[in-house]
């Protein structure tokens, strides 16, 4: 798959306690499994501060496990495997 891909969709996002409709940009990258995300977050989070942004902002990103909530930190991250709720997927905003 390649790093980011040119695709634009709508979805309904959880956090922890609104749902909210965004409008998502283009998937970044993925973590597929949590030795995925253990083993390449670093890189992933590196190579993506590299693609060119023309707001001049920085890349603004979501990451949405399998259900459409928001992952943000580590126990996020840790729920999804408990609920087996990977792939999670960075999309830009």
């Amino acid at each position: 798959m390649p790093f980011y891909t040119q695709e634009r969709r709508t979805k309904e996002i959880t956090g922890d306690r609104n749902i909210r409709s965004i409008n998502l940009g283009v998937e970044m990258f993925r973590f597929e499994s949590e030795n995925d995300w253990t083993n390449s977050a670093q890189e992933k989070f590196s190579q993506a501060k590299q693609i060119p942004d023309t707001s001049n902002n920085g890349i603004e990103m979501v990451l949405l496990d399998k259900r459409g909530r928001v992952c943000t930190r580590g126990l996020h991250f840790m729920r999804a495997i408990e609920e087996n709720t990977y792939p999670i997927i960075a999309y830009r905003l």
